[in-house]
């Protein structure tokens, strides 16, 4: 999330953090946070609440925010599924009507499914 769109909370814009640090706002179901690892990084989730995780990495035991650990968890399904798309040439060719594309592309993904069924 970019931090210029309308009604983003200043205090989590402005704020500067060190490594591995958090600041989260709420409004009613809405996180908003920010996290610093190696740049900073902007959350949104209205699943996830501001807790943190241990993760075991090569050299240590690090923390991070639950809603990276779980992002980070689940990634790799959205990856394996673009992959696997990218043999099929339906939705590749340019198109200017949108629909047509879109047709297009939920044909490859029916047929990549039945592939794997």
């Amino acid at each position: 999330m970019r931090t210029n769109r309308k009604e983003f909370p200043d205090f989590v814009k402005r704020a500067r953090l060190k490594k591995r640090a958090t600041v989260a706002a709420f409004r009613k179901k809405q996180m908003i946070m920010k996290w610093k690892d190696k740049r900073d990084v902007i959350l949104v989730s209205t699943f996830h609440d501001d807790s943190m995780e241990n993760v075991t990495t090569r050299q240590a035991i690090i923390q991070k925010p639950s809603v990276v650990f779980d992002y980070d968890k689940n990634m790799g399904a959205v990856d394996r599924n673009d992959g696997q798309l990218q043999s099929y040439e339906l939705a590749r060719e340019r198109l200017k009507e949108y629909y047509r594309k879109m047709f297009r592309y939920l044909l490859d993904v029916v047929c990549l499914n039945a592939f794997i069924i």
